[in-house]
C-alpha cells in the first residue's frame, strides 16, 4: 500500500444517535418494561425559541462545510487544505434517518448545528432487513426487502442528497459509512446456489472480503453514490469537501472468522471458495508440495502437518473454517505450529489484497478525502497492522 502507514488516531466518537422517531419506535417503548411513572417528561426545545439563545452552538461551525478545502491527513493529525487543523465533534445517523423529508433535513441540519456538532456519520443507509427489534422501512435502494441492490432508488437518493446539501450550509461535514447492512437479493444476479444467500450475512461480512463477486457489487454501488451529481450541492461526493471522511468497510475482518455466527462461512459454496483460495496461496509460497510438507512438520511431533493426501495442486488442502482472532484457535493444537501460522498468514494477506483493492478504487473514483478500513472492535494486533496502512483508523467499543 501506498498510503500512510503512521495514523492510528481516531478522532472520531459518536456522542448521540440522532434519529427521526416513528410509530414504530413508538410502540418499541409502549411495550417496555421498565416502570417510567417517575422519570420526567422530556420535550424537544424548539429550534426557533433556541436561537441566538445560549444554548445555540451554531456559531462554532465554520459554514459551508469545506470552505477550506478537503481534509488531509499529516503526520497524527487532520488538516485542510489550506492547512488550518481540523477537529471534530459528532454523531450517527442511522438508516432512515439519513432520508428525511426536505422540511425535516433543514431543520435536523439546524438542529444538530446548535449542539455544536460539526461531523455526522451517515450510518446504514443500506439497510435491507429487520434491524435489532424494529423495521427499518426505507433505505438507499427503497423499501423493505428491496427486489435488486443493484440500484439507488431515486426519492431516497433524492432525500439523502438534500440533507448532505443541509449539512453542507450549516457547516456539518459528513463521515459515510459505505458498507453497513446490506443484505444480497436473488435479484442482483449472485451466481452460487440460492441456499448459500443465507451464508451472507448483513453487510457481507467475511465473504465480502474474499468473493470477487461481491466486491465488484460492493465497487458498483460506490461508483453510482459517490460519482452521482447532487442537484443542491452540484457536486459529486468524490468531489465534494463536505465528505471529510469514509470507510471501506464497516466492523469487519477476516482475521475474526468463525467468531460467531455472524462471521462464519457455512455453505460448502464459500468453504470451497475459501480452501482453493487458501491453496493457491500456498503454491505461491511454497512453489511445491515438497515444500510445504517440510515446512508444516511438526518440530515437537505434535500436531497435524501436511496430510499424505493432500496436495496444494490439487486444491485439497483443508482450512479451519473456525480460526478466530483468539489465540486459542490460531494456535489449534490439532494443527502443527507452522500450518497455524499459515493458515492465520493467509486470512491476513486476504484481507490486504482486499484493503489494497478497495482503496485503489476509491482513489479511482477520485474521493480525495482521508480513507479508513474497517473499524471491528478487535484488539488483535494484526488486524491494526492492516488497519494502519490506510490514512487514518477508526476504532469500536461497546
Amino acid at each position: 500500500m501506498k498510503h500512510l502507514a503512521r495514523v492510528v488516531k481516531c478522532v472520531f466518537a459518536g456522542f448521540c444517535l440522532l434519529v427521526l422517531a416513528d410509530d414504530s419506535v413508538a410502540r418499541a417503548a409502549q411495550k417496555a418494561t421498565v416502570d417510567t411513572s417517575a422519570w420526567l417528561r422530556y420535550e424537544m426545545p424548539d429550534i426557533r425559541k433556541l436561537k441566538d439563545t445560549a444554548l445555540d452552538m451554531s456559531f462554532l461551525l465554520e459554514a459551508p462545510a469545506g470552505k477550506h478545502g478537503f481534509l488531509t491527513v499529516k503526520e497524527d493529525k487532520f488538516f485542510f487544505e489550506d492547512g488550518t487543523e481540523a477537529h471534530f465533534w459528532g454523531g450517527n445517523l442511522f438508516a432512515e434517518a439519513n432520508f428525511p423529508t426536505h422540511s425535516q433535513a433543514e431543520s435536523l441540519a439546524q438542529r444538530i448545528a446548535m449542539t455544536g456538532a460539526n461531523l455526522v456519520r451517515m450510518h446504514h443507509r443500506d439497510v435491507v432487513a429487520p434491524w435489532t427489534d424494529f423495521i427499518v422501512r426505507r433505505n438507499l435502494f427503497g423499501g423493505q426487502s428491496p427486489e435488486t441492490t443493484r440500484v439507488l432508488d431515486k426519492e431516497m437518493l433524492d432525500r439523502f442528497d438534500y440533507l448532505v446539501h443541509c449539512f453542507k450550509k450549516r457547516g456539518i461535514y459528513i463521515f459515510l459509512s459505505h458498507l453497513s447492512s446490506r443484505k444480497i437479493m436473488p435479484a442482483d444476479g449472485i451466481p452460487q446456489p440460492t441456499d448459500s444467500l443465507d451464508d451472507i450475512y448483513a453487510g457481507l461480512k467475511i465473504e465480502g472480503e474474499f468473493d470477487d463477486f461481491l466486491i465488484r457489487l460492493q465497487q458498483a454501488y460506490l461508483d453510482k453514490l459517490l460519482t452521482h451529481k447532487n442537484p443542491y450541492t452540484h457536486l459529486s461526493l468524490a468531489e465534494d469537501p463536505v465528505l471529510a471522511m469514509t470507510e471501506v468497510i464497516n466492523e469487519d475482518s477476516l482475521l475474526f472468522l468463525g467468531a460467531g455466527p455472524n462471521f462464519s462461512t457455512n455453505s460448502d459454496y464459500y468453504k470451497r471458495m475459501l480452501q482453493g483460495q487458501f491453496n493457491a496461496w500456498l503454491l505461491r509460497k511454497y512453489k511445491a508440495r515438497a515444500a510445504l510438507a517440510k515446512a508444516w512438520q511438526p518440530a515437537d511431533g505434535k500436531g497435524r502437518g501436511l496430510g499424505d493426501e493432500e496436495d496444494p495442486e490439487k486444491g485439497n488442502v483443508a482450512f479451519n473454517y473456525r480460526f478466530t482472532y483468539d489465540s486459542r484457535a490460531r494456535h489449534d493444537p490439532a494443527w502443527s505450529r507452522q500450518r497455524n501460522l499459515d493458515m492465520y498468514a493467509f486470512l491476513y494477506d486476504t484481507q490486504a489484497a482486499y484493503c489494497d483493492r478497495m482503496y485503489g478504487f476509491l482513489r479511482a473514483l477520485r474521493v480525495k478525502c482521508p480513507i479508513a478500513g474497517s473499524n471491528h472492535w478487535i484488539s488483535d494486533v494484526a488486524d491494526l497492522h492492516l488497519n494502519a496502512d490506510f490514512d487514518y483508523v477508526d476504532r469500536h467499543e461497546y
